[in-house]
């Protein structure tokens, strides 16, 4: 295993989430013999978050109605604005 194998790694386990990972570590700038696959994988990660969270939201707006809908999407936003308030200036 490589070192900068290691830094995406530890990146990843740091943050929970491979997109942010993968653009903290600019994996596509530093991809020097498959560049192509590492923007793959970027954007991989980032569409599959979204599904995710569209998944999520989707089962709770059948379940509970629009306002826990609109719950759920608020409190993914109070978290977001957490983890970016955790990023180093």
């Amino acid at each position: 295993m490589e070192m900068h194998q290691i830094r995406y790694f530890l990146a990843a386990a740091r943050t929970l989430n491979f997109t942010r990972a993968a653009e903290e570590c600019y994996v596509s700038r530093t991809a020097t013999a498959d560049r192509g696959s590492a923007s793959g994988i970027y954007l991989s990660c980032y569409f599959l978050g979204g599904m995710l969270g569209s998944a999520l939201l989707g089962q709770i707006f059948d379940r509970f109605g629009w306002p826990s809908c609109v719950a759920g999407i608020g409190a993914s936003l109070a978290v977001a604005a957490l983890l970016a308030g955790r990023l180093p200036n």
